[in-house]
């Protein structure tokens, strides 16, 4: 897996907004926080477009990523906002570019179609996290600000990606962590950039699902031989509209009637549609612990030296 290079004080973030449209006061909120980590911010005054549902027309959505990408005097790019759209942008990537100049890529959601995307093409570690106009503002959760810093500044490994997780399942487990957004995940199966889930750690997040949704998109998940090898399970948050938490005990049956496996699963609200969304870097190694009731980061997302 490539990694991008870690930040350092002054070093520049770029903002794009590969899907949904998002209010300017939401972006300069997450803005002044960044600034005030000591980093640089740039944007372009098209992330601010309208199309439909959709922050301005896919190709210049595509554009913007590009050049973000190319731009050697960018060293991290953040998403504004998710919603909607992300998948539209995939087939207007510079290729070439991407994988020659691995960067830090932070977003959730939608995203998870271009964080899959990284992870397949490129093989580029990516991560799941906070949007600009989302969740980073000051006064925001102080472990959400401190593990988004740890993770892109670099980190002495290891170190605790997450504790007091709730144990569905016991076991211990180590391999490389994917996935994301449980419905986008299912939109890449059949695309060349299709999530690959041999000897991984498998990461699940949803919002305004219920658990005959979770049902069918596991059965489809099994029946596309994604479930076949993987290591463990990591479930975020799974809401239903409206807001509630799926019951952990129903989520438990559902993989007891889908497998036998041993494997450890686990379940945490710290992660996708929440209060807290800590990041989670993709494609990096991790560790399952549910004796201690830990998930652990084996080595660094980011390059120091």
């Amino acid at each position: 897996m490539k990694k991008p290079w870690a930040l350092r004080p002054n070093d520049t973030i770029g903002i794009v907004a590969p899907a949904g449209p998002f209010v300017r006061e939401s972006l300069e909120a997450g803005i002044d926080l960044l600034r005030s980590w000591g980093f640089n911010v740039c944007y372009r005054d098209e992330i601010f477009h309208h199309s439909r549902y959709l922050a301005g027309p896919d190709w210049v959505r595509a554009a913007l990523i590009n050049q973000m990408f190319a731009d050697p005097g960018i060293r991290a790019i953040l998403c504004a906002k998710a919603g909607y759209g992300s998948g539209r942008v995939i087939p207007l990537l510079n290729h070439t570019v991407i994988h020659r100049h691995p960067k830090i890529f932070v977003g959730y959601s939608d995203i998870t179609l271009l964080l899959s995307y990284f992870l397949s093409c490129p093989r580029m570690i990516t991560f799941h996290g906070p949007v600009v106009a989302g969740e980073l503002y000051h006064g925001m959760s102080r472990q959400t600000a401190s593990q988004l810093y740890d993770l892109l500044t670099g980190v002495d490994v290891p170190y605790p990606l997450l504790t007091h997780v709730e144990v569905i399942r016991s076991g211990t487990a180590e391999g490389r962590l994917v996935g994301g957004n449980l419905s986008r995940i299912i939109e890449t199966i059949g695309t060349f950039y299709e999530l690959r889930t041999q000897d991984t750690i498998l990461f699940l997040e949803d919002t305004d699902i219920y658990i005959e949704d979770l049902d069918t998109m596991l059965v489809h998940l099994q029946a596309a031989d994604k479930l076949a090898s993987i290591r463990g399970i990591i479930i975020g948050m799974l809401r239903e509209e409206g807001g509630r938490r799926l019951d952990a005990e129903a989520i438990g049956k559902l993989w007891d009637g889908l497998f036998h496996r041993r494997i450890p699963i686990i379940r945490t609200p710290k992660c996708g549609h929440g209060r807290l969304n800590l990041t989670l870097p993709l494609g990096a190694h991790v560790k399952i612990n549910t004796g201690m009731r830990k998930v652990m980061l084996l080595e660094s997302p980011v390059r120091t030296a």
